[in-house]
């Protein structure tokens, strides 16, 4: 894709339908909105009893809880970071 998209539209593993609404819904406005699915596979922390890292660097959890469309419509649409976003 050549230019930077305003928008991200991250949508949920396994919402083939609302992914494939959305991008159709998007096909023309490709420079608007990006469609995208949520890459993450679960819980990447280590496991309770693994022992703490060498040297706790964060200050604290940064996670956010998911808005409430998360769960409701399957996706969000986020602003796109001006740096761009790594090809999924």
């Amino acid at each position: 894709m050549g230019s930077t998209p305003r928008f991200i539209a991250i949508v949920r593993q396994g919402e083939t339908r609302t992914f494939r609404a959305l991008q159709q819904e998007f096909r023309e406005e490709l420079q608007a909105v990006r469609v995208i699915w949520d890459r993450r596979r679960g819980e990447r922390r280590r496991t309770p009893g693994a022992g703490p890292p060498p040297i706790e660097r964060r200050r604290g959890d940064r996670r956010q809880h998911a808005p409430r469309e998360w769960d409701t419509m399957g996706f969000i649409v986020v602003p796109a970071r001006a740096g761009g976003e790594d090809a999924s």
